[in-house]
């Protein structure tokens, strides 16, 4: 790694000129929220218990261990190159360094850092947008954008000022929750007691979020973030069996076929019109269209082989879920004789 070029100084951190304001001390003012509020918050144990009590097992986490600022002394930090994701390989990860699902970026564009533990006296490595701007045109907020959605999210939040570059005392911060359309959902202000004190954000929504912004409204102060954890999601319908095998059915007979759907996500999962497939293929019973399928619930449609002339057969069908919950595919396949019964 290239010290200079990549590898960013703690002392350049200290040498631009920033000051603690009196802003630190003014109460702040909240943003308004752009759609009723559907974000439940939580401590570290009552969220443990919703992630047990919904079944959530897809969780996934970022601590900044894996970053390349562990082979750094500790008083000094690593630059990335943003969005910090998945396929980074830079100063700071290498490519699969971090999970997939989520990007790191800066709001105002400049620069995500990951901070060595001397720099804030922190336990471990923790990273977010650089902290160094005086102007309120400057404030640099930590952004998270989510690929899929996820319904329960928590994350170490530090929050501090700055003087002379240096980290110093607490700032109050402010942490806006949006969802996959970019409506804010919900923003309130978290503060510990000094820099190496962090407030832990732990939320879950009855909606997918799709970004969380965390940031100081106040000059001379920054934000920093550490354990993230993010997983649920929106419903997921899955078929039970995936493809409807009918096997080798005589002309003029019929077989009969249930298919199962499940929602396998973690919010409700309301479901749309199941449509008929093409002939031979016949939607017989359905008890799913219009359904609503809380997580783990089911639904069942009946499906019947009617082939009127020998030949193989196949088709598929999309069902439909309200979105942002995904739906499934269903294939269908099946051969008809001139003489013979189902086989």
């Amino acid at each position: 790694m290239n010290s200079e070029n990549q590898t960013m100084k703690a002392s350049f951190l200290a040498a631009l000129p920033l000051a603690i304001t009196a802003t630190l001390l003014s109460p702040h003012l909240a943003r308004a929220v752009g759609a009723a509020t559907t974000i439940h918050h939580h401590d570290t144990t009552s969220f443990q218990r919703v992630l047990a009590a919904r079944g959530i097992d897809n969780l996934q986490t970022e601590d900044f261990e894996d970053s390349f600022a562990r082979f750094l002394p500790a008083n000094e930090f690593a630059a990335c190159i943003e969005p910090v994701g998945s396929h980074s390989n830079d100063a700071c990860f290498e490519r699969g360094g971090m999970p997939d699902g989520v990007r790191i970026s800066s709001g105002s564009r400049f620069g995500v850092i990951v901070l060595g533990t001397e720099i804030l006296g922190s336990e471990s490595l923790v990273g977010g947008g650089w902290p160094y701007r005086l102007s309120p045109s400057s404030i640099n907020d930590t952004v998270l954008d989510f690929d899929d959605g996820p319904t329960v999210i928590s994350l170490d939040v530090f929050g501090f000022g700055i003087d002379s570059g240096w980290a110093v005392g607490s700032a109050p911060i402010v942490v806006e929750v949006f969802d996959l359309d970019g409506v804010m959902r919900d923003s309130f202000q978290v503060q510990g007691t000094g820099p190496s004190d962090p407030s832990v954000v732990a939320i879950d929504s009855e909606v997918p979020i799709g970004q969380i912004r965390v940031g100081a409204d106040i000059q001379a102060a920054g934000a920093m973030i550490d354990n993230l954890v993010f997983g649920g999601g929106p419903g997921r319908l899955e078929a039970t069996p995936a493809t409807v095998e009918f096997g080798t059915v005589a002309v003029g007979d019929s077989a009969l076929l249930p298919v199962s759907f499940t929602n396998r996500g973690y919010l409700d999962a309301i479901v749309g019109d199941v449509p008929a497939p093409a002939e031979p293929f016949v939607l017989d019973e359905d008890d799913c269209s219009g359904a609503t399928l809380a997580p783990g619930e089911s639904c069942t449609v009946m499906f019947a082989f009617v082939p009127g002339y020998g030949d193989l057969f196949s088709a598929d069908i999309d069902i439909p879920v309200a979105e942002p919950g995904r739906g499934a595919t269903l294939s269908f396949a099946g051969s008809a004789s001139a003489t013979g019964g189902a086989q």
